[in-house]
Parts: C-alpha cells; sequence; structure tokens
C-alpha cells in the first residue's frame, strides 16, 4: 500500500512469501527502481494509518515487563529471560522447552521481576498463559478430557483434532499402530499425589505387559506428555512379552547401554543412576527405565518427566 511525502516512499508487504506484514521505507529519490526498501518501524506513517496490529500470543503482562525491565531483563534466570524477550508475534516452537520447564521449575516469580513492582499473582498469570499459547505445553484440553471420563483412544482422537499439526500427525499414527491394543480403551486418568516434578505415568503388569494405568498430573501435564505416556502404553506391552533374543529386542537394549556408557564418559563422577535417567527418552527406550510401583511389587511404573 504505497504512500508517502517529499522525502520517503513507504509501503506495506511481506519479506518473503507467508512471510510477516511489514512496513518499509525507501528514499523519493529511489522510486521507480526496484531496490532501497528498508524495515520502517513506524508504522503510523503509511497512508497515515496504521496498519493493524499482529496477531499475537503475548501472555499477560510480557510487554510491560519487558518495557520496564529494559537492560535489566539480562539480570533474570537463564531460564526465564526468553519468556520476556520472545516475539510472539513469530512461531512459538522456540519456546516450547522454556514454558514446560517453568511451569515445574520457575513457579516463584524472579527478584528481578519482584524489585520491579510485579507481583507473584501476576507471574503465576504469566505462566498459565504461557502454557495455553505455546505448541504443545497446553493443560487445559486434556484435563478437560479426563475430567469427562476419556479413554486413552479418546484422547488421541482429542489430538488428532486440537493439537499442532505434527503432533496431530503422530497421534494419528500412534492410533493406526495401537489397532487392537486393550491399553486402548482404558480411561485416562489422573495421578494420585505426584512428585513435584512428575508429569504423568504409565503403569503395567510385568510378565504380561498389561497395561493398567496411563495417567496425567493435573494442572502440569501437557499434550507433549499425554503423547509420551500414551506411547509408553502402546510399547510397554510389546517389551514385556517380546521374545528376549529377537533382533529388534537387542538392539533397543544395546542402544540403551551404550547411550549410558556415552553420558557416563562425558560425565566423570556421575552415578549409573543418573545416566540412565538422563538416557531413558533416547527413542522411547525409556520404557526400559522401570522402578517397581510401592503398593505391587509386581507392577511396573513408569515416572515421566516429559
Amino acid at each position: 500500500m504505497p504512500g508517502g511525502n517529499d522525502a520517503f516512499q513507504y509501503a506495506r508487504g511481506r519479506t518473503e512469501e507467508d512471510g510477516a506484514l511489514g512496513v518499509f521505507r525507501r528514499k523519493a529519490s529511489e522510486r521507480g527502481t526496484y531496490g532501497g526498501w528498508r524495515w520502517e518501524t513506524d508504522a503510523n506513517k503509511v497512508g497515515g494509518a496504521a496498519p493493524a496490529p499482529a496477531a499475537t500470543n503475548e501472555p499477560r503482562h510480557v510487554k510491560e515487563m519487558r518495557e520496564k525491565l529494559g537492560t535489566l531483563v539480562a539480570a533474570l534466570p537463564p531460564e526465564v529471560r526468553p519468556i520476556i524477550t520472545h516475539n510472539y508475534s513469530g512461531p512459538s516452537t522456540g519456546l516450547i522447552g522454556v514454558a514446560r520447564r517453568a511451569q515445574i521449575r520457575s513457579t516463584e516469580i524472579p527478584a528481578t521481576l519482584e524489585s520491579k513492582g510485579f507481583t507473584q499473582k501476576q507471574w503465576d498469570e504469566v505462566l498459565a498463559d504461557l502454557k495455553e499459547k505455546v505448541t504443545g505445553t497446553r493443560t487445559e484440553g486434556v484435563q478437560a478430557q479426563i475430567d469427562k471420563g476419556t479413554t486413552v483412544s479418546e484422547m488421541l482422537d482429542y489430538l488428532i483434532a486440537n493439537s499442532e499439526p505434527r503432533m496431530g500427525k503422530l497421534a494419528a499414527a500412534l492410533k493406526r499402530f495401537g489397532a487392537g491394543n486393550p491399553a486402548l480403551d482404558l480411561p485416562y486418568t489422573n495421578l494420585k499425589n505426584p512428585p513435584k516434578r512428575q508429569r504423568g505415568g504409565t503403569r503395567a503388569w510385568e510378565g504380561s505387559g498389561e497395561i493398567t494405568d496411563v495417567l496425567n498430573a493435573k494442572g502440569v501435564a501437557d499434550e507433549i506428555t499425554t503423547l509420551h505416556e500414551i506411547t509408553h502404553a502402546l510399547t510397554l506391552s510389546w517389551f514385556y512379552t517380546a521374545d528376549k533374543k529377537s533382533p529388534l529386542y537387542k538392539e533397543l537394549v544395546q542402544m540403551h547401554k551404550d547411550a549410558r556408557n556415552q553420558w557416563l564418559s562425558e560425565n566423570p563422577g556421575k552415578t549409573a543412576k543418573q545416566a540412565g535417567d538422563a538416557v531413558r527418552g533416547l527413542a522411547d527406550i525409556c520404557l526400559l527405565y522401570t522402578s517397581p510401583s510401592p503398593r505391587d511389587r509386581t507392577r511396573s511404573r513408569m515416572p515421566s518427566s516429559a
């Protein structure tokens, strides 16, 4: 949308196909050429009116926090800083890890923000908004499914229909893979009194591999956790009943051993238990890491922070 004055010419456009809509300017002397366009931050100069604001998933209070902090944003803990500095008009994928860790490890307002007059209530609202606006970290939808008594199969249907496309495809693939598996008919339920950093879990009878429970920790288990636990449910039954001499079983066990040994070589002084925890997510090899359920020594319990 062209516009301008004696010194400059302004236009609204995109830097690439499907890119962000921006406002650009060039010198009036460059009119009639194809070059000279530069990003213009003052959107009000286009045709005398500001363009419509870009859609944003920015959580409440973040803009105000960013403005009040100014250069003090560098004093925020590294695990929190991206929440304030991220450009929320763009993709949210870079915030997935930050948003997930924040729900468990950064629940207390950082001192730097508190020094600028922000409250714990405002920080709680930031985190609540964050987890519902970042890809894969939403918790309310999956919890609503559990509250209405959904099955594992129905939870996959929910993820197929409501999660972002990549996760939806994974959920659809899991449903095809698990066709006929009785675990799909189990109710998806909540963990009772989960440890602070545990997001979910899956339980099965050892020997038979029969899945007995697929669980989320209410309030912190998100779409990623839910997909993760369903993956456990559909693979544990195979793992417990697999022929220990089969090439696939041997390959999975060897992968886990190799990953553990590699981790130990890179982290001198660490224990084998710490190595097991660190590498249990390898190719969903965490199904190899088990601990007996305190209430039933014949059951295997999959604690998960995923």
